[in-house]
């Protein structure tokens, strides 16, 4: 068997259990509280982590290689801009613009 193959027989058998999981949690009270609970103090820690995981693989990353280009200024960008407390819409510009700044310049 592939390793392809092993990764998305794991991952539909977590989803499974997650979901069965799931369904046990929520036909008893108590165990809906708890896992409300447990819901309620890891979200804050695991939104922000997934998140930065999925930004520094878009701009770090070409296909299964690692890359510094363009993107990177464009996410320097936007970090100095949310440090400064620029509103969203800025921000998004601006990485826009260093991004478009730095390709052509090395075009």
């Amino acid at each position: 068997m592939s390793r392809a193959w092993t990764l998305t027989l794991l991952t539909g058998s977590v989803t499974i259990a997650l979901k069965g999981a799931g369904v046990l949690v929520t036909a008893y009270p108590t165990a809906r509280r708890r896992a409300s609970r447990l819901i309620e103090q890891i979200t804050p820690v695991l939104l922000p982590t997934v998140l930065t995981a999925l930004i520094v693989t878009q701009v770090f990353s070409a296909g299964r290689h690692l890359t510094l280009d363009a993107r990177a200024a464009g996410l320097v960008a936007a970090l100095l801009g949310t440090r400064l407390g620029l509103q969203p819409v800025l921000v998004l510009a601006t990485a826009a613009a260093a991004t478009a700044a730095v390709r052509l310049i090395r075009s």
